[in-house]
């Protein structure tokens, strides 16, 4: 048996783009006839947001933004253009001297760079290199060899690539190398070039890794992408082997910002049609851009075009150039934090200094007292985004790729919207939610429009693994509840189908385990630990699949190499896991079609049929996590850019053009929901990507059932360097998921037995009640923590309220205002259905009283009672009627605790 090697051809040099505005302003009144109104093509939604093109102007001209109404409120507007623009990437001078070691200086160094003595000293070879004769060449030893290196001065918050190509002949890989994943085939290689950050005192402030490839490998590019810190001043450049056999050679060597520092504006021809209006311009370097906006109810929606007959990688922007600085303009970074605006000052919801800077939510918004201006992409159409207010408004940017094996074209959607500025980031939210519904629903209906949710809110909880001990259940303890499993257990997930007997006579939902996104190719011996060469690695990979006796083995193998990610010089990508043995990166998009097992295929024989046979109710996707591991992971095989649904992009560390794997898996989450759907069975996904993880917020659309590992304070812990909290997390999740359920499998509450260990157990359920986020025991294996009597009473008491708060449905407007800014407030439910709960927090380490002003939404008469009983301890809370919609509830909320006001009107 035979396996197709798809070669890759030449890659043309990459291109690049940016996110700006210019030009000089246009008058922005738009009420009377005038020579500037009259050069203004505007499109208007039903709830009044405006939005003016210049027109008819001249085609440099056309396209910019000449104003920005929300209802009678022209807003005010910077000098800058606004409007499209684009930067190119990729194609920016390199800035190493002597990258290919042609210039000497005495004693035969290479001009340029230093030589530093160690048990292997690099030689310059004069008579063998990549593009010329010359080259670096290192011989590997038991110790760490000498080095090579350059400085440069670099500018701070900016992005760079860096690159060599480099040879190896018999070089061991080991096992402590490191690696960039987004990249290189992790073989743990000892051959590593790494750019340092230098700050102005020369302490080291951040290094990222190029790594050679292991054993015999030709004349290969190697890369990596770094984004320096505000505090860098240059970067160090410094090649080496640590120890081990064998020779690598090192030529053409380079260090280039990502973007190119040329920002083009794009003009173009305006046109309108009905409620459209159409922008065609040149975004320079061959490349066009085709943009309709389209007046809708409650939003202006942008779809965008960019086509090239060349391979070109670019950014473009959009930017509404509204003059947000000062005047009480504020920032949103999520519905508990925003910042005044401050001109000279860049906000967004970016990572820090990671190379990838994508936001934190899909949407953005900016309000002062009076207005408030949001802007989002759609879920049901992934693009790595961000959103940003600075220098030219408020901007929403893509990071695209055109190649001719994609068909020459890569598109982008946006919308743009008003919010109501009482509620700024809250009200964005809800409105989101409604611009985009099938995005959100519990369930959709054939008709398109959201109907009856999936999941049962009596039968949703807490996230459990494996099978539970019946014996555990004790049915003479006080704890007990009518049905004990009730008082816990919401969904299941099972590595083993055969473990669901026990969820489904306890009619809970129960999930098999599955992993679309690579193969986890066993060791030769049958362990997890293994060292193998690419060639070792891919030996056996095709010996498995002609010869395995195990089916899925065999079949997940040849599915492997007829559709596996490929790295920029043609390689498999693959790297070492210590838990698995060697790790294969996958392909899951259904349209890739082969003569023989594709990933696709491999997936549904031997994961989602045997799932849905087994007779369980619900199905279990590890690993979905935006641009992390697998979704980070970069494709460059252009068979499969020729039938992907989803836009090509480019990588930060390369510069070229490449399809992002998370894009690839975008149809598969689709496809998946659809068929669970289509058998009344419900989608449940690891949703675990922390916020600082770009498109963390991906595949939203998709699940009914939001799942993430761990306990609260951990994951927001992890964070705190980047601004983060457990708060900002869990809202992040809470919003994405908006009323379907999300759970925590959290080994704190797991792992517990003693009486201290229990309260705090306790602690953390009230933590996860605030946010109606169960919080999921984790403990594997038959549960032995259900002994302890004091956690089943803890969620005796707690997993009703928990069951209800979801039933209700969490609102991301809480119409509800806090007395203490440090007592947190969320809303359940609505007055009109009668099922309204607030919960509170107080993180503080202090005990607080406060009161609660609450809008009903609705006028209720004066002889109708209104009452409020707090939920966690049990007792009624006084009710203060304000006038005939509005009251008030004095709560005393002790520290680091959850309270829960249920406000009943009528008897």
């Amino acid at each position: 048996m035979t396996f197709p090697r798809r070669s890759l051809p030449a890659r043309p040099a990459a291109v690049l783009l940016a996110v700006a505005t210019l030009l000089a302003p246009l008058p922005a009144e738009l009420g009377g006839p005038s020579v500037a109104e009259a050069a203004t093509t505007s499109v208007t939604t039903g709830d009044g947001l405006r939005l003016g093109l210049t027109s008819g102007i001249s085609t440099s001209a056309n396209g910019a933004v000449a104003s920005i109404a929300t209802g009678s409120r022209t807003l005010p507007k910077l000098s800058t253009r606004g409007g499209f623009s684009a930067r190119l990437v990729g194609a920016t001078p390199n800035l190493l001297r002597n990258p290919g070691f042609q210039g000497t200086s005495s004693g035969g160094v290479p001009s340029s760079w230093s030589l530093m003595s160690g048990s292997s000293r690099p030689v310059l070879l004069t008579s063998f290199g990549h593009s010329s004769t010359r080259s670096l060449r290192i011989k590997l030893v038991s110790a760490t060899s000498g080095t090579f290196r350059q400085d440069v001065s670099i500018r701070p918050n900016t992005n760079y690539v860096f690159g060599a190509w480099m040879r190896t002949d018999n070089v061991a890989p080991t096992s402590t190398g490191v690696g960039n994943l987004a990249t290189s085939n992790r073989e743990d290689t000892p051959v590593q070039i790494r750019v340092d950050q230098l700050s102005s005192t020369g302490r080291i402030v951040a290094s990222s890794f190029a790594l050679s490839y292991a054993n015999d490998s030709p004349w290969s590019r190697q890369s990596v992408g770094f984004k320096t810190r505000s505090d860098a001043v240059r970067v160090r450049v410094t090649g080496y082997a640590d120890p081990g056999a064998g020779y690598v050679w090192f030529d053409d060597l380079w260090l280039r910002q990502l973007f190119s520092d040329t920002t083009t504006a794009v003009g173009g021809s305006i046109s309108k049609s009905g409620a459209t209006i159409t922008q065609s311009g040149s975004m320079g370097n061959g490349l066009s851009l085709r943009a309709n906006y389209t007046a809708k109810a409650n939003h202006i929606l942008v779809k965008g075009t960019v086509t090239s007959s060349s391979e070109r990688a670019f950014r473009v922007t959009y930017s509404l150039p509204v003059n947000a600085t000062g005047g009480g303009w504020r920032w949103w970074n999520y519905a508990r934090s925003s910042q005044p605006i401050t001109a000279g000052v860049l906000y967004g919801q970016q990572r820090g200094t990671e190379p990838i800077d994508s936001s934190r939510y899909p949407y953005a918004v900016i309000n002062d007292a009076s207005s408030a201006l949001a802007i989002g992409t759609p879920l049901s159409e992934p693009r790595l985004s961000r959103f940003r207010y600075g220098s030219s408004g408020l901007t929403v940017s893509f990071d695209l790729g055109v190649s001719p094996a994609a068909g020459g074209k890569a598109d982008f959607t946006f919308v743009i919207y008003r919010a109501d500025p009482a509620w700024g980031f809250r009200s964005a939210t809800e409105k989101f939610y409604r611009i985009e519904p099938l995005s959100f629903c519990k369930a959709a209906t054939t008709a398109g429009v959201c109907g009856a949710r999936w999941t049962q809110p009596s039968r949703e909880g807490a996230w459990f693994l494996g099978a539970v001990d019946e014996s555990a259940l004790d049915p003479g303890d006080p704890a007990t509840t009518p049905n004990e499993a009730r008082t816990v257990w919401g969904l299941g997930v099972h590595l083993n189908p055969t473990d669901i007997a026990w969820d489904i006579a306890h009619d809970l939902y129960s999930a098999v385990y599955t992993h679309h996104w690579g193969f986890f190719m066993p060791c030769p011996d049958g362990g997890t630990s293994c060292v193998p060469t690419y060639e070792q690695a891919v030996a056996r990979l095709r010996d498995m699949a002609a010869n395995s006796p195990n089916e899925r083995l065999r079949d997940q193998a040849t599915a492997t190499l007829n559709s596996g990610l490929r790295d920029q010089n043609g390689r498999l990508r693959f790297d070492v896991h210590n838990l698995w043995g060697t790790r294969w990166y996958d392909n899951p998009d259904p349209d890739i079609s082969s003569t023989g097992m594709d990933w696709n295929r491999a997936i549904d024989k031997h994961q989602v049929q045997p799932a849905l046979a087994s007779g369980a109710n619900a199905l279990y996707m590890d690993s979905s996590a935006g641009m992390r591991t697998w979704g980070v992971a970069m494709n460059y095989d252009r068979d499969d850019w020729r039938v992907a649904d989803e836009s090509l992009s480019f990588s930060y560390d390369t510069g070229a053009v490449t399809q992002i794997n998370f894009l690839n898996m975008y149809p598969q989450f689709k496809r998946i929901a659809a068929l669970l759907h289509q058998r009344g069975a419900i989608n449940a996904v690891d949703f675990n990507a922390d916020e600082s993880v770009p498109m963390g917020y991906f595949g939203a659309d998709a699940i009914d059932s939001f799942m993430f590992e761990n306990g609260l304070p951990e994951r927001g812990g992890a964070l705190t360097g980047l601004g983060l909290s457990a708060d900002s997390f869990a809202m992040q999740k809470r919003s994405m998921a908006f009323q379907r359920p999300v759970s925590s499998l959290d080994p704190k509450i797991g792992d517990v037995c003693s009486d201290g260990e229990v309260i705090d157990a306790g602690r953390r359920i009230e933590q996860s009640l605030f946010y109606g986020i169960f919080a999921g025991p984790n403990k594997e294996e038959p549960h032995p923590w259900w002994n302890c009597t004091g956690l089943r009473s803890k969620y005796a008491r707690y997993t009703p309220i928990f069951l209800e708060l979801q039933a209700a449905g969490w609102e991301p407007v809480t119409y509800a205002k806090s007395s203490r800014s440090d007592v947190w407030v969320e809303r359940f439910g609505t007055s009109g259905n009668n099922d309204l709960f607030l919960t509170l927090r107080n993180e503080t380490s202090i005990s607080r009283t406060v009161t609660l002003t609450i809008d009903l939404r609705k006028s209720v008469a004066s002889g109708t009672p209104i009452t409020a009983r707090e939920r966690v301890l049990d007792q009624a809370r006084g009710v203060t009627r304000l006038n005939t919609s509005k009251i008030s509830v004095s709560v005393s909320v002790p520290a680091r605790t959850t309270r829960v006001i249920d406000i009943t009107i009528g008897s």
